[in-house]
């Protein structure tokens, strides 16, 4: 290499630097020239220096910064890289002159300016006293531009965050600066960007008051964030949107925020951060906030790109940090809708594993608990899950438009899953467990269905499937079915939750449920049958529903039902004809009762029959029919066998029933009687018959 000053010289009064100029290895060229008569307080000196990259020119401050020079070669930024440096010494007043610096670069990823102002003794100054000029009072002003992902960006205070704050996008950098070089700066600084709006005043320290020379950066300012995306910080492939005000204070190797009040997407949030830096930066802190989407939250954590469920898992919150921070929030949502108020938690990690522990919320009058770890292994993240639910309003639990009945509910659940992708992780997802019911109230499955179809049957109305829906759908609806206690146990399989057949036994009726959820499909199914326990023959009704969970198909399937009422009637004209042909009166139901009359017997005679006395409604006589609401009324007049000379006699008011003798306590009551006087003589009666189930008849008499 050729000698890089041709001309150098320095003597008590003067410092003259003159055609410095030189073509160095790789390209780089430098030239420069100055002169400073320290006698008369005054000079100036002028250098530049030009590469094919930022490392080269870095390479010109090994001699004075190692570190920074270090730093910027890291950096490996390409092209052309242009720096100009320049001083100035002029007289100021009494025995204090005016020093200025500056330093002018253009490259590749940067373009800037910055200066250094100060009023330094002139003996100092003549003197080149580092050390007490540092105690006067200095100005700096800096004013920079980074391309869109500039890495030289890193190099300033904070830089790799604000990095990932930019994005993308090109940033704006200014600084301003006032004090002794040796006593904390007043600072103010503003970041800006398509991406970005910032700034930060406070004070900065970074040459210790007994150091020898700069060891470091502390500072401790008031930051306002009016806008940034954090996605880029948390490895996420949508924008979250975020403001912010804080007490930040920087050193060496920690950062921490405190009072941070800020905005993410619509929630608020305050709380404090600590950051210790190293290979893995070391997290503490508190944060609370008014609403909290944990379901958004874990996804971030683990990974999971929003855009594409078949898309790789991202690093997310897995890597780079180890620590904890713990959460509470006023309201969280989960996924389908349900809501903890409150809810709280910590989120933890030792740089392998990430877990959500000691999750506590409340939930519908009841307690809900969680812990969920993930772990990355070689068949791709792994994820195990525990949950408690005790003393829920069952009603507070749904997906969606899916909403489990009124009950006080507990639940024991363990779920696990793994996969490389969100897609993989549903259809992975694999468990089980188990619900607890108390006082449980299921809506629209009225027993008293039954009773609604039983009339409408026994009075011929169904003439098929569709009248007998139409007539049950309101029906069901009307109440609810009343279970004391219930164990519903569920399992759940590559990503499909089932609900075995259970049994549910209520008042007068039981219900068998069953039903299922494939998570990857969004399609459930479910089943209720409920049968009548106080019917002979046990009638069943059958409701299914399916669909996705905002809006399932109800459907009713009455085939069971149809067939039990079909049979019935078959069975009850049997009756009705068997009786019949054994000259009984079979009972008749009619719908509205006819005013009771008083009327006179038909004269009988040898030829005709006789008409059989009706009997008394009783539970004997009638057939195994469940109670209704048209009361059955006995016809037709009571008749007499007609004696071989008949002899008049007055007129008999009719009888609702006549018993035999021996029977007589047991008859129902019957409305006071008549009294007539009968015709001289006895009249002959006929002994009548057992009784049987009213008829109305109306007997061909001859005359």
């Amino acid at each position: 290499m050729r000698p890089f000053a041709e001309s150098f010289d320095l003597t008590p009064k003067m410092l003259t630097v003159g055609n410095v100029a030189d073509d160095a290895v790789g390209g780089m060229a430098a030239d420069g020239s100055g002169a400073f008569d320290f006698a008369d307080g005054t000079g100036k000196f002028n250098a530049a220096a030009s590469g094919a990259s930022t490392g080269q020119i870095a390479s010109l401050l090994t001699p004075i910064a190692p570190e920074l020079a270090n730093r910027i070669s890291a950096a490996g930024e390409t092209g052309v890289a242009r720096v100009a440096v320049a001083a100035s010494l002029d007289k100021g007043s009494g025995e204090r002159g005016k020093v200025r610096l500056s330093l002018d670069i253009e490259g590749a990823g940067i373009k800037g300016v910055a200066s250094l102002t100060g009023t330094p003794r002139l003996t100092d100054a003549r003197a080149f006293n580092i050390d007490a000029m540092s105690r006067d009072e200095w100005s700096f002003d800096a004013k920079s531009s980074f391309a869109a992902g500039s890495k030289l960006l890193g190099l300033m205070p904070l830089g790799d965050i604000v990095k990932m704050l930019s994005g993308t996008d090109a940033v704006q950098v200014n600084v301003t600066a006032n004090g002794a070089l040796r006593t904390p700066l007043r600072f103010k600084a503003s970041l800006s960007g398509n991406a970005i709006d910032a700034d930060a005043e406070g004070r900065t320290e970074f040459w210790s008051k007994d150091a020898p020379r700069p060891d470091g950066t502390s500072a401790d300012f008031n930051l306002t964030v009016r806008r940034a995306d954090l996605a880029p910080l948390l490895d996420q492939p949508q924008a979250i949107n975020i403001s912010l005000t804080s007490r930040l204070s920087v050193s060496l190797d920690q950062l921490t925020l405190r009072d941070i009040d800020s905005r993410i997407g619509g929630s608020r949030v305050r709380g404090r951060l600590s950051f210790v830096r190293g290979n893995e930066a070391t997290v503490d802190g508190e944060l609370g906030t008014d609403v909290l989407d944990i379901g958004a939250v874990f996804a971030s954590a683990i990974g999971i790109n929003g855009g594409d469920p078949a898309a790789p898992l991202r690093q997310g919150l897995m890597r780079g940090w180890r620590g904890q921070v713990t959460f509470q929030a006023l309201r969280g949502v989960l996924p389908g809708g349900l809501e903890l108020r409150p809810v709280g938690g910590i989120l933890k990690t030792n740089g392998e594993a990430l877990a959500f522990e000691g999750v506590k919320g409340t939930l519908g009058g009841g307690e809900l608990k969680a812990d969920i770890d993930a772990r990355p292994g070689l068949n791709g993240l792994g994820i195990d899950a525990r949950v408690q639910l005790s003393g829920v309003e069952g009603s507070m639990l749904r997906t969606r438009s899916l909403t489990m009945p009124s009950a006080k509910a507990s639940l024991q659940m363990s779920l696990a899953s793994r996969g490389r992708s969100a897609q993989a992780l549903m259809g992975s997802l694999s468990g089980a467990g188990s619900f607890a019911l108390e006082n449980v109230r299921i809506p629209n499955l009225d027993p008293r269905a039954f009773d609604v179809a039983v009339r409408a049957g026994d009075a011929g109305q169904p003439a098929g499937d569709a009248q007998l829906k139409a007539l049950l759908e309101p029906a069901l609806a009307a109440g609810t079915f009343a279970v004391p206690s219930a164990q519903v146990a569920f399992v759940v399989s590559d990503g499909r939750l089932r609900v075995g057949a259970c049994t549910l036994e209520g008042e007068g009726a039981g219900a068998v449920i069953s039903g299922g959820y494939d998570i990857a499909a969004d399609q459930a199914d479910m089943r209720a049958s409920l049968i009548s326990t106080v019917l002979p023959g046990r009638p069943e009704i059958l409701v299914l529903a399916y669909g996705t969970p905002d809006a399932p198909v109800r459907t009713l399937d009455l085939t069971s039902l149809s067939s039990w009422l079909a049979v019935r009637a078959i069975d009850r004209e049997t009756r009705r004809l068997d009786a019949i042909e054994r000259g009984e009166t079979p009972p008749l139901i009619i719908a509205v009762p006819p005013p009771a009359t008083i009327a006179p017997p038909a004269p009988a005679t040898k030829d005709a029959a006789i008409a059989p006395q009706p009997a008394p409604v009783t539970p004997e006589a009638t057939p195994e029919l469940p109670p209704i609401g048209d009361v059955p009324i006995p016809g037709g007049d009571p008749r007499r066998v007609a004696p071989a000379k008949p002899k008049p006699v007055a007129p008999r008011p009719p009888q609702t029933a006549v018993a035999p003798p021996g029977e007589a306590q047991s008859a129902p009551a019957l409305p006071p009687p008549i009294e007539v006087k009968p015709a001289p003589g006895p009249a002959p009666r006929a002994a009548p018959p057992k009784p049987r189930p009213p008829l109305v008849l109306t007997p061909s008499l001859s005359n």
